[in-house]
């Protein structure tokens, strides 16, 4: 199975797409291999993810896989424009 390989896991979900190319959206996620793809978050909003995606992560919490000494919380009135919305690169509303 081809994976992506990267030095330290990302908090973007990403997958291995073999439609990938050079210069298309979310591809060579890793500077490794073009195959390997970002999907489903800031600024990738528009490359749906499949079901393998990695990371896994919820809905309706934010997600920071290395932490974060920042304070934050979940706000459903949170959209894209408005301060400290997206802190996570994920979610709207974190």
């Amino acid at each position: 199975v081809q994976q992506c390989t990267f030095s330290a896991e990302p908090n973007i979900p990403h997958f291995w797409d073999s439609t990938c190319e050079v210069g298309k959206k979310g591809c060579n996620a890793d500077g490794i291999h073009v195959e390997c793809r970002f999907c489903d978050a800031k600024p990738f909003l528009d490359v749906p993810c499949p079901p393998e995606a990695r990371p896994p992560y919820a809905t309706d919490e934010c997600y920071f896989p290395q932490g974060t000494g920042q304070s934050y919380y979940w706000d459903n009135d949170c959209q894209l424009g408005l301060d400290g919305c997206y802190a996570d690169g994920i979610h709207e509303q974190c």
